[in-house]
């Protein structure tokens, strides 16, 4: 194919959508479609979340993205309640996600150190699986101990010889993602396991809820906390004619 013949791309057009008010962000969501009973609270909130924020929560109640009209008896607090939602699955998740991060990291420090004797395990490349990950990853690694500020990483760079310090203080540098990496790259099984069977071990003798005077081990109480959990657990079956699955509160139905 000729230069000639080739598709050139479209021509991009400048931008000229001036900045709007609240009120006008306001109106412009009445003007599609959306019922909003109380125009100063839509303010507000359009104040605190941004409007290019708060529209792409009312793309599910759209007819259609081009024109932006929005389906029949859509309310301000429909969108409002999706974004309130997300927000605080979002806080849920990312809640557990540090607590799977924290534990990673104290699991990967306390085994490779305890398991070989030394504190500083990550620079003994014979621990580690594939050359060509491990360095990179302590190459990253030791660009971020140089770039940090954090007062222990400083002192302990400052006193002790070594050319990084301890394992259970670099960690504390490291990203999920970079603590993926390097757990996965260690070459013994066996420490790549021992985390894994701690977290079991945890799970198992984690203690449940007791009845009251009730003077049974722990691990009697879990299994009874586990036991009463099941027979709480609904039934799969039809929903009701209220929209309730059964078994459950109305206040909890699923609309």
């Amino acid at each position: 194919m000729s230069p000639s013949n080739r598709s050139r791309p479209a021509r991009k057009a400048p931008y000229n959508k001036p900045p709007t008010t609240f009120s006008e962000q306001v109106n412009k969501l009445v003007s599609r479609g959306l019922a909003i009973p109380d125009q100063s609270k839509a303010e507000f909130y359009l104040s605190q979340l941004n409007y290019y924020r708060f529209a792409a929560y009312c793309l599910p109640f759209e007819q259609d993205h081009a024109s932006h009209r929005f389906q029949a008896n859509t309310a301000f607090d429909d969108v409002l309640n999706l974004y309130v939602f997300d927000r605080e699955l979002r806080l849920l998740v990312l809640d557990a996600i540090e607590r799977i991060e924290v534990s990673l990291r104290t699991q990967l420090a306390y085994h490779l150190s305890h398991n070989h004797n030394t504190a500083h395990p990550q620079l003994n490349p014979e621990l580690f699986y594939n050359p060509i990950i491990y360095g990179a990853s302590i190459n990253k690694l030791e660009g971020d101990i140089s770039r940090s500020r954090e007062d222990f990483i400083k002192h302990l760079k400052n006193k002790y010889e070594e050319l990084q310090p301890p394992i259970w203080a670099v960690v504390e540098l490291m990203t999920m993602g970079q603590l993926s990496k390097w757990f996965s790259n260690i070459k013994s099984r066996a420490d790549r396991q021992a985390p894994r069977r701690r977290c079991r071990r945890r799970r198992r003798n984690r203690p449940g809820p007791a009845a009251p005077g009730s003077s049974a081990p722990a691990s009697r109480r879990a299994e009874w906390g586990r036991r009463s959990f099941r027979r709480r657990r609904p039934r799969p079956g039809p929903w009701s004619h209220d929209g309730c699955a059964p078994g459950r509160r109305r206040g909890h139905r699923v609309c």
